[in-house]
This record gives C-alpha cells, sequence and structure tokens, in this order.
C-alpha cells in the first residue's frame, strides 16, 4: 500500500454482490467518502441529507430494525451501503447480516477534527474535543484489525490534494468500471472547500 490518498488493506471480493460501510470519524471526511460513493452509483439509503447519512442505521434505531434493513436491502439492491460515524460502536452485532462487506475507511488529522466540531457547535476549543476524535479514530482502527473483510484506507488531507487519485481507486474498489460515472464523481462528488455537497 503505497499511496496516502487510497490504499488497500485488504483486497476487494468482486464475485457477487457487495455492501459498501464507510467508517471514520465525525468531521473526518466520511461525507465526503458517502457522497463519492453515490456518484458512483452506490445506493446508499433513503431520504438521505446533506451529511449523506442513512436513518435507519443511527444509534437510537434497535439493532433489530437496522438488521431488517440489511435484509431489505440485500434483497434488492446489488450494490448498496450506508455512512454514519457512531455506526462503528455496533457494527459487530450488523456483520452477521451483512451480505460480503466492504470497508472504507477514512481518516482525518484528530486536530483538524475536532477544530472543525468546535467551530460546527461554536463553542470553545478544548482538549475534550481532540480526545474525542482521538478516540474515535481508535475505535475505526481497532474495529478493521478485528473484522477481516475486504478494507480499504484514505487519508482525507491527501485526498483533497489528489481527488482523481481516490476516485480512481474507490471506483476500483467496489467494481464501478464505467467512465462516467467516475468522471461525474470526480466533477461534483468531492468539495475542495471541505463542505457538504447537497444532490
Amino acid at each position: 500500500m503505497a499511496s496516502d490518498v487510497f490504499g488497500i488493506l485488504r483486497p476487494a471480493d468482486n464475485s457477487g454482490p457487495k455492501t459498501v460501510i464507510v467508517l471514520g470519524a465525525p468531521r473526518g471526511g466520511t461525507s465526503m467518502v458517502a457522497a463519492t460513493l453515490r456518484k458512483l452509483g452506490v445506493m446508499m439509503g433513503e431520504n438521505l441529507g446533506h451529511q449523506h447519512e442513512d436513518r435507519k442505521f443511527r444509534g437510537d434505531v434497535p439493532v433489530e430494525e437496522m438488521i431488517e434493513t440489511i435484509k431489505e436491502r440485500n434483497a434488492t439492491q446489488s450494490l448498496w451501503g450506508w455512512k454514519l460515524p457512531n455506526s462503528v460502536y455496533y457494527l459487530e452485532k450488523l456483520m452477521p447480516h451483512v451480505r460480503n462487506p466492504h470497508l472504507v475507511a477514512i481518516f482525518r488529522n484528530p486536530f483538524s477534527i475536532s477544530r472543525s466540531s468546535a467551530e460546527r457547535d461554536k463553542r470553545e476549543y478544548d482538549a475534550k474535543l481532540l480526545q474525542v476524535a482521538v478516540n474515535h479514530s481508535k475505535k475505526v482502527v481497532d474495529l478493521i484489525a478485528t473484522i477481516e473483510v475486504p478494507t480499504a484506507l484514505a487519508a482525507f488531507e491527501a485526498v483533497m490534494a489528489n481527488r482523481e487519485e481516490f476516485v480512481r481507486g474507490l471506483a476500483g474498489f467496489i467494481n464501478v468500471t464505467a467512465e462516467d460515472a467516475i468522471q461525474e464523481a470526480l466533477r461534483t462528488g468531492i468539495n475542495k472547500e471541505l463542505g457538504y455537497i447537497r444532490f
């Protein structure tokens, strides 16, 4: 894995339908990954807002309901997934029901994450925000070390400097070869000003 932009920890399994799960800290680039996946043709949920989060996988939803959603999507979608940063805390309970899971983990400098969180919440910066960012990032690392499934890694800051390498790497990982989808993801899937992309 030579690149900081996008690298493969465990290779993809293209033998059949797959489910793509985005991992990362809040304010860490998960929305950017989800937006790019959507532009590449991955069904990432219904009634998504600007953060591209599927409410059916929020932490206040019972795990049993999430499992039913997974079964419904498996029955109707060949390539689907979801993004919700806090799902790292209950993903292991869902994994036995996920069909051919593929993880995409995005990492961002914890200091940048914590500064972004302070700005979003309009609060004074303190060390607790940094600790939250570090702890969440560690949880992602622990999870990808434990769940041995196809896994790709990306670095937020590097992606912003080289969008094309990221988009083409991600497309290859999920086995999307359509050049028009790749070009659409390059054109509108990543906001270089670090804001959310609405579509």
